[in-house]
């Protein structure tokens, strides 16, 4: 869903123990999933949004206005259960997680009459599930699924890479994935984003210089769902990214949209999916 060229640099050998050290601590370290009740509310959520849902594949995710007999004819349907989407935890860049992911949304699969499809994004803003984005194609799904059973997909938007957590092995979904080589260790991808991007978070030089805006991660609640509006994450503008193929995307919630918005690093955004606020 999101892009970046990355240059790697050289890892110093004690922030290397100490990556090696907090992924050693947990075997096969998991993010918190969300609860059934979790994602039978995302899944209301989205459902209520139907109308909005027709509206956008009317108007193909382009901000403009479209006549409600339009949006009808789209007949637009959910067609699956959401899936949880999990995003590079700053925390596991810093060495202070053992898991790579933390919870930052969930998509629910929607499609036309035409053949449009899109991802629905839930995230609980002030104690409520509600619908933040739409977004063309249905990207969360497919990892989801390329995953396989027992593992986890996780995405680092930051360079539109989507993994597989199988056990302590990253393993590359698609091809920004694989600019890092065929399967890593834990500890090696941990060493790889906090090369990556350690230097890039809130608070650092980096950001205090105005090259980055923070990125926005959503916290999970103790009982696993979505906390509200994004707090501070990897440094960079926030702009979501599109799907494979997709066309654009509408954030519906103000104060809502660093939900699963693409990452800054290097300086430079390459953003293929478009923010329209509805």
């Amino acid at each position: 869903m999101t892009p970046l060229r990355i240059t790697a640099g050289t890892l110093a050998l004690g922030a290397a123990a100490l990556l090696g050290t907090a992924t050693a601590a947990s075997a096969t370290p998991a993010p918190t999933a969300p609860s059934p009740a979790d994602l039978a509310a995302a899944q209301q959520a989205a459902t209520g949004q139907l109308p909005q849902i027709g509206r956008f594949f009317a108007a193909h995710g382009q901000g403009r206005q479209v006549a409600p007999a339009a949006a009808a004819a789209e007949h637009a349907r959910l067609t699956a259960a959401p899936v949880p989407v999990y995003e590079l935890d700053p925390a596991f860049v810093t060495g202070r997680a053992a898991a790579p992911g933390r919870l930052a949304y969930l998509a629910s699969p929607a499609a036309a009459s035409d053949g449009q499809t899109a991802s629905v994004w839930s995230a609980r803003v002030r104690g409520a599930w509600k619908v933040v984005n739409i977004a063309s194609g249905t990207d969360e799904q497919k990892y989801a699924r390329a995953a396989g059973a027992g593992s986890t997909a996780f995405h680092e938007p930051q360079i539109d890479a989507w993994y597989a957590l199988r056990g302590s092995t990253v393993v590359p979904l698609n091809a920004p994935a694989r600019t890092a080589g065929a399967s890593l260790p834990l500890a090696a991808y941990q060493r790889l984003v906090h090369q990556r991007y350690a230097d890039k978070l809130p608070g650092s030089s980096y950001a205090r210089q105005g090259a980055a805006g923070g990125y926005g991660f959503t916290a999970p609640s103790a009982g696993g769902g979505l906390t509200g509006p994004p707090a501070g994450g990897l440094g960079g503008p926030s702009r979501p990214a599109a799907h494979d193929g997709g066309s654009g995307s509408w954030t519906l919630l103000a104060g809502a949209g660093g939900v699963g918005a693409a990452a800054l690093t290097g300086g430079v955004l390459l953003a293929r999916r478009r923010r329209v606020a509805s």
